[in-house]
């Protein structure tokens, strides 16, 4: 015979108290009042340890107490059923107290963010760098890495750490949009591609739309650059005043007056 299971459907009669009930073979050898006596006691301290822990854990424990402590109104335990709630209490309150891998990799992103705005540009690299090592699923920390290696001209590692910023969250629009602008001067075809798809995932973004219209212009097709300008320029009118002017026509040289007299 195996544990007993709550969602068994048979319902044997408890040799203790003829009343029906889920016993297990193992259960049935503590006396009843013993069980209860165990149950009350388990319960108990699962509930005090509870308090030095967040809501989550509170909550799920408490789902356990209630559905294998508390049974159809028979105050009777298994000790598959104590068993269970051990093990979930442990699996709960295991982490307890030890921060996760993202909340350590956000607080050293926030510590990046303050020295950045103090003008510490190294001590903000290494939180950034800190903070993808704390968690390599971070978009954020990633993103925030190539921000701050392009700060400091290191285009190679930027470009590679927007990159892995997208690789986990291929919609990250800040990250499309600076790779984007580092790829512009070097592979200005890789630069559209990204701008077209930033168009794509975010329509009527209005300086995308004007980035790419520039550079449509300089790959030689004026006539897509100038409609995606005039498009940007409709949702933001003030990238008008970020538009190159055009050169002034140069005045055509008099002819030069000899002031000689001829002979």
């Amino acid at each position: 015979m195996g544990p007993c299971s709550a969602t068994e459907k048979h319902s044997p009669q408890s040799a203790a108290t003829g009343r029906p009930g889920f016993v297990c073979r193992a259960a049935s050898l503590v006396p009843p009042h013993t069980r209860w006596g165990c149950t009350w006691l388990v319960g108990f301290r699962l509930r005090r340890t509870l308090v030095a822990c967040g809501a989550l854990a509170r909550k799920g424990l408490e789902h356990l107490i209630r559905k294998h402590l508390v049974g159809a109104g028979h105050h009777r335990v298994t000790l598959t059923a104590t068993l269970v709630v051990i093990v979930g209490a442990a699996s709960l309150l295991g982490g307890c107290g030890k921060p996760s891998a993202a909340s350590k990799a956000s607080s050293l992103i926030q510590d990046g963010v303050t020295a950045g705005r103090e003008g510490n540009s190294a001590a903000a690299l290494a939180d950034y760098q800190a903070a993808v090592t704390a968690d390599p699923l971070s978009a954020i920390a990633y993103y925030d890495l190539g921000v701050a290696y392009g700060e400091r001209d290191d285009v190679d590692q930027a470009r590679t750490s927007f990159q892995k910023a997208l690789l986990i969250n291929p919609r990250y629009k800040s990250a499309l949009f600076d790779l984007a602008v580092l790829d512009t001067p070097t592979e200005p075809t890789t630069a559209e591609t990204l701008y077209r798809q930033l168009d794509d995932l975010y329509p009527n973004s209005p300086n995308a739309l004007f980035n790419l219209g520039l550079l449509l212009d300089h790959l030689g097709n004026k006539a897509g650059g100038a409609a995606a300008i005039a498009k940007a320029v409709a949702l933001e009118p003030s990238l008008a005043s970020r538009l190159p002017k055009p050169a002034k026509p140069t005045k055509p040289a008099s002819p030069t007056t000899s002031t000689t007299k001829a002979p």
